[in-house]
């Protein structure tokens, strides 16, 4: 795509534009990758703080407001790895299609964690 830029000047300013955008969600890829397989992220509080973090920055740019809640106290077992990636990408997948295709004004999440005897 550089290269296309430097054979047609007038285009320049969208290529660029394409390039950030490519290498942007290219780095959130691979950041999602490493977070998804490093074990110390084998627990809800870890979790949680990805969703708030990405939930906050996704709706940041529109007219979207985020919410977080956390009913319980998460549990301090492991959360499983193909678990925790599953939930992540539900999560993602819902989140920008809400953004992309819905009016709505809010994005709620709720998660609630029952005591467990």
């Amino acid at each position: 795509q550089s290269q296309y830029a430097n054979l047609a000047p007038e285009k320049t300013k969208s290529i660029l534009s394409r390039i950030q955008y490519n290498a942007k969600t290219g780095l959130q890829s691979l950041s999602d990758i490493v977070w998804s397989v490093d074990h110390k992220n084998d627990n809800w509080d870890s979790f949680l703080d990805k969703i708030e973090v990405h939930g906050n920055e996704s709706t940041q740019n529109s007219a979207m407001q985020f919410n977080l809640k956390s009913l319980g106290v998460p549990s301090k077992k492991v959360l499983d790895q193909k678990l925790r990636q599953n939930l992540w990408l539900i999560f993602k997948e819902s989140l920008m299609n809400c953004i992309k295709h819905s009016k709505a004004t809010e994005f709620n999440v709720e998660i609630a964690f029952k005591k467990q005897s």
